[in-house]
Parts: C-alpha cells; structure tokens; sequence
C-alpha cells in the first residue's frame, strides 16, 4: 500500500508516516553513557512504543494493532 499522493512533496519525496528524534539520545551500553544518532536511535524506539500499543491493544481487544500505515493515514486524515 503506497501512500496517498497529498503525502509526497513536489519532488516524489514522501514525507514520513513517524518521526522520532534521532540526534544524541542518551543509551547505556555496559554500564557506560554513550550518546546515539540517526536510526541507531530512532528504530528502536518507535519499535519500543510499537510493542507497548500492541501490549495494550492485545488487554483489550485479543488482537495486535496489525499493519500500521493504513490506521496512521486513516488518523492522519480525522
């Protein structure tokens, strides 16, 4: 499923269906403070608040949230 064409800019770039920041984020790795950039960040937290929507949406309704992009366009759109 591609994205409807009101989300690309004038030069074909989609824009992005999440963003999460992605410029020194604190993590720790072995007991040491080490700062993280780009995806190294920001995959593994969208993964992480991904996992907890799911958690919550299997307490109540039995089932994971599925395939996202079509519920964030759909939100995007209310």
């Amino acid at each position: 499923m591609f994205p409807p064409s009101s989300m690309y800019n004038r030069y074909g770039r989609a824009y992005p269906d999440v963003a999460a920041l992605g410029v020194g984020t604190l993590t720790v790795r072995d007991g040491t403070n080490h700062l993280a950039y780009g995806t190294s960040t920001s995959s593994p937290l969208w993964a992480g608040i991904v996992s907890i929507l799911n958690s919550r949406s299997i307490k109540i309704t039995g089932k994971t949230l599925g395939f996202l992009n079509p519920l964030l366009y759909k939100m995007a759109k209310e």
